[in-house]
């Protein structure tokens, strides 16, 4: 969903379509080799550490991305009812989406305007739930009826639905794509 987030930014709307046999489970993970350097473990450790913080956890969520805190309380705390509610468990926003509009898009307002339909495709979930970075309080209430729903549904409903996973994995020709981003970072002018 990141990028019909960004599509949204650029004020296109956009809708993530969910797959006809489902979406794809991607899943990316960090791996510390059995061949490490005692030199290196440290430092590898720390980095998987940051990784695993709540700040690091919320960086994803920002980006669009579940995050694997998902099931931590002060995961669940950070984002609020509302917000954590939205992303995960397909339940809407607490504001109808013609007020959703307006936090938004508050100097467009021609959105303000525009079928349900495209208001919703144009909702900006890292404006509207502005709280999970700036710490305000998160917003408190009910999902309205007419609110914005997150695109893809609930973890449940993705989960029952996913049939294919994918995971980055280390490529069988890795020593070309190594030389080749090293000349592309060569050619770059400073």
């Amino acid at each position: 969903m990141p990028a019909c987030f960004d599509t949204r930014k650029a004020g296109t709307p956009a809708y993530y379509a969910c797959l006809q046999d489902g979406p794809t489970f991607w899943y990316n993970s960090n791996y510390i080799s059995k061949y490490v350097s005692s030199d290196v473990l440290p430092w590898a450790m720390k980095f998987l550490d940051w990784q695993e913080q709540l700040y690091t956890q919320m960086l994803y969520t920002k980006q669009g991305y579940p995050a694997s805190g998902v099931y931590w309380e002060d995961y669940k705390q950070a984002m609020g009812d509302e917000f954590y509610n939205w992303f995960y468990m397909d339940k809407a926003t607490y504001i109808p989406i013609d007020e959703v509009m307006k936090i938004c898009w508050p100097d467009t307002k021609g959105v303000w305007t525009l079928p349900e339909r495209l208001q919703n495709a144009l909702f900006l979930h890292d404006v509207y739930f502005h709280h999970f970075w700036t710490g305000e309080p998160p917003r408190t209430g009910s999902p309205y009826p007419h609110g914005n729903r997150r695109d893809v549904g609930s973890i449940k409903f993705k989960q029952e639905i996913t049939k294919y996973f994918t995971s980055p994995d280390f490529p069988d020709n890795n020593d070309y794509y190594i030389n080749k981003w090293e000349a592309l970072k060569a050619s770059i002018p400073v």
